[in-house]
């Protein structure tokens, strides 16, 4: 097995050494990088007109771009719940001085099934998503349906890197028969990377994504061998891939 780790920078490089310590052999080819976009005077504006109850960070870049924006110390305090989407936007928040509420299965699903987030709990509540440009609508709209308020603040913004062109013919040559794809913004760039598809991709190649939600889209997409992790941690990443050996 020869896996192609596709995470944004830095966090690529981060899994990498989670893979080469478990064995598993593995090239590491971000597709994005990260960039502070938020604006701290919008941001206190937000809160003080939206006045949030529970504050969801859906990524640890969204945590330090926002801080970057507007200290959290001049905010986060008031709010009722502070919600992490995985460990490492938890230990984010640890850092800063924060306890987070973090889910078992780290992605929407997983957020959504915290008792927090129960109907009876969000209902007339006021949620605030920390983002980047776009994403996590499924997660919004489950909590609108469930009674909430909710707004964003988007907090960085997602820079696309360039690949080469004929970049996958590299890869199939390489003999990469894995991909780990952790968002569905990125398995849509991948897609698009490796047009036109060929059998090498939509048949023999296996795509580890985060979530149920994330592999429908990508066997719409075409894909054919899908394997769902418990969410997008570097350890659940390496516990899926181990089950394939």
């Amino acid at each position: 097995m020869y896996v192609l780790n596709t995470r944004p920078e830095p966090a690529c490089w981060q899994l990498q050494q989670a893979l080469n310590s478990a064995g598993i052999n593995n090239l590491c080819q971000p597709l994005l990088e990260y960039q502070d976009k938020g604006d701290g005077t919008q941001l206190e504006s937000l809160i003080n007109t939206f006045q949030p109850n529970i504050v969801i960070f859906i990524s640890q870049a969204a945590v330090e771009s926002a801080h970057n924006s507007y200290a959290l110390s001049h905010w986060l305090m008031q709010v009722t719940s502070i919600i992490a989407v995985g460990e490492k936007t938890q230990q984010c928040l640890k850092n800063l001085g924060y306890q987070a509420i973090c889910p078992t299965q780290h992605n929407s699903e997983g957020m959504l099934a915290l008792p927090e987030l129960a109907a009876e709990k969000v209902v007339n509540q006021h949620v605030l998503i920390i983002r980047g440009d776009g994403g996590r609508e499924h997660l919004a709209q489950s909590l609108i349906k469930r009674g909430a308020n909710v707004d964003y603040f988007e907090s960085y913004q997602r820079n696309w890197l360039n690949i080469a062109a004929e970049q996958d013919k590299v890869w199939k040559n390489k003999q990469i028969n894995a991909m780990v794809i952790t968002s569905e913004s990125q398995l849509i760039r991948m897609v698009d990377v490796l047009k036109p598809m060929d059998d090498y991709w939509t048949q023999h190649c296996t795509y580890i994504v985060p979530s149920k939600r994330v592999a429908n889209t990508a066997s719409a997409l075409g894909l054919r061998n899908i394997l769902i992790s418990n969410g997008a941690s570097d350890n659940a990443i390496v516990t899926t891939l181990k089950g394939m050996e």
